[in-house]
This record gives structure tokens, sequence and C-alpha cells, in this order.
């Protein structure tokens, strides 16, 4: 027996405050699937600069250059940028991490409430 069908016949919601409930279970669902969206667009964003930064430093990925001859010139100032500065700040790294943590957990607490009221 479903949930809907369970409150209305034993008369503690009427239709309008189940509706109600689940619409809300909608829209907290769909928030939470933006908020994991969004934190997980941060997160492989922000991996990726670091990936970016991992392969200028690492000397095997230079043509033609090994040891120490390959972080020179060039690379160097590449590794210099802003962007590098703010994609290897540790907390901000962190940060990022546990957004995507907390909106993975909320999308799991909205699905089950969803699922609870009998919705897809």
């Amino acid at each position: 027996m479903s949930i809907l069908r369970l409150l209305v016949e034993n008369k503690s919601m009427s239709i309008d405050e189940i509706r109600r409930q689940k619409a809300d279970a909608l829209l907290e669902f769909q928030e939470s699937e933006c908020r994991v969206m969004d934190a997980a667009s941060t997160a492989r964003s922000l991996a990726n600069r670091i990936e970016e930064f991992a392969k200028l430093l690492r000397p095997d990925d230079v043509p033609g250059k090994s040891g120490a001859a390959a972080v020179k010139g060039p690379n160097v100032a590449a590794l210099r940028t802003e962007e590098f500065r703010t994609a290897l700040d540790y907390e901000k790294a962190i940060e990022v991490a546990e957004q995507l943590r907390n909106a993975l957990a909320q999308l799991v607490e909205a699905a089950a409430k969803k699922n609870e009221l009998g919705l897809r």
C-alpha cells in the first residue's frame, strides 16, 4: 500500500498537505542534485589544474629534456601563475572535497525522502 493511500485512509493528512510534501521532496531532491553537480564541477576543475601543474613540474613530460633541464625556462614561469597558486591551496582543496561530500550526503537524504513518499 502506498504511503499516500495510508495517510489518506488514516486521515492524518489532507490530499493538499500530501501534495505539498511531495512537491517539497521533489524540489529538495532537484536542488540537491544541482549542488552535487556544482560541487563535482568545482572539484573536477581543481583536480585538472593540479594535474596541469604536476605535468609541468614532471621532468619526463618535457620532450627532449630530462632531469633539471626540464624545469627551466618556460615551465618554471608557467608554474608561477596565480591559477596554480590557487589550485595548490590545501585548505581550499579540503573545502571543495567537504562541499562535495556534504552535497552527496544531502542528495542521499533527499532521495530517501522522495522514495519514502513513493516518488521516482
